[in-house]
């Protein structure tokens, strides 16, 4: 039976958490400036992390419902480059 590689984010747009199951490695993404320099520190992280771990499935925090507005659309953004770097790396994403 193959071990399933798991690499699972918590998304934030200031630290993002991680967790490598090859690896059984937790960390955290810690970004500074403007959204837009977080966001890419996130994006290429997780970029190098997936080309490393070869990961079967990215596993990703869903956004909750009782959050602020403020926050809900950073969040949004995060994960919509999170998706996008999975996706152009041919990583599925699971929502839990």
């Amino acid at each position: 039976m193959k071990n399933i590689r798991v690499i699972a984010i918590d998304p934030s747009l200031r630290s993002t958490g991680y967790y490598r199951s090859d690896t059984d490695e937790c960390g955290v993404i810690k970004c500074k400036g403007l959204p837009s320099e977080a966001i890419r520190t996130i994006g290429e992280t997780l970029m190098a992390m997936i080309s490393v771990a070869h990961p079967d499935i990215l596993l990703l925090e869903s956004l909750t419902s009782y959050m602020s507005a403020r926050v809900t659309v950073a969040l949004a953004q995060v994960r919509g480059a999170i998706i996008y770097v999975a996706g152009i790396m041919a990583v599925p994403v699971v929502d839990v």
